[in-house]
This record gives C-alpha cells, sequence and structure tokens, in this order.
C-alpha cells in the first residue's frame, strides 16, 4: 500500500457547501450515519489504495494515478456536476474526473 503522502487527497462534494476532506468523510466526523466512526470500506479513517477493488477487479485510473479501492465508477467531470450542485471551487480542476464510492458519495482526486 502507498504511503499516506503518496497518494492523492480525496475531496467529497456535497449540495451547497464545500468540499470535504477525506478525513471528515472517510473518517466518519461529519457524515451522521457513521456515528463518529471510519467507513466501513476506509483503511482506518482513509481512502483505501491498493492495486485491486474489493470485487478483485482493476482499479480505474484517471490516467496520473489510481482511484480509492471503494471508488465504484467515473460518473462525469466536475465542471459538469459544479452546476447541477450548486458549489465551487472548479476553475482549477474542471475537467478532474468525478467518481462514485461504495458509499454513494460523490469525490474527485487531486494532486498530492
Amino acid at each position: 500500500m502507498q504511503d499516506v503522502h503518496d497518494r492523492p487527497r480525496t475531496l467529497f462534494l456535497f449540495n451547497s457547501i464545500r468540499f470535504l476532506s477525506e478525513e471528515e468523510v472517510c473518517g466518519g466526523r461529519n457524515i451522521p450515519e457513521f456515528m463518529g466512526k471510519p467507513c466501513v470500506f476506509s483503511d482506518s479513517g482513509r481512502p483505501p489504495f491498493g492495486s485491486h477493488a474489493p470485487d478483485g477487479s482493476n482499479l480505474i485510473s484517471n490516467g496520473d494515478f489510481e482511484t480509492p479501492t471503494c471508488v465504484i465508477r467515473e460518473v462525469g467531470k466536475l465542471g459538469e456536476w459544479a452546476e447541477d450542485i450548486g458549489i465551487g471551487f472548479t476553475e482549477k480542476y474542471p475537467n478532474r474526473p468525478v467518481y462514485l464510492c461504495l458509499q454513494m458519495f460523490l469525490l474527485i482526486l487531486v494532486d498530492p
């Protein structure tokens, strides 16, 4: 498994609010349903990175780095989603892929 400092930072998208960090979502701090506990698909409260997805298939790659193993699929580009869900912060990453994770959250990966 990659070192925490070598992997991309994960940001989660939510309607009409800022992006939430991987620590806030995967660590369970801002997700009431998690009751303060880390996501069951996380690696000690961090997005899990590895060579294969939970179903044994190869991971999705965005060309620069692999996605976390909890990603189900790519669902579009950040610039497309920004208008639909009312978020900002898209100028820097308008073509960044948006992914859906096993918890049905939308996320993007940004450079470390």
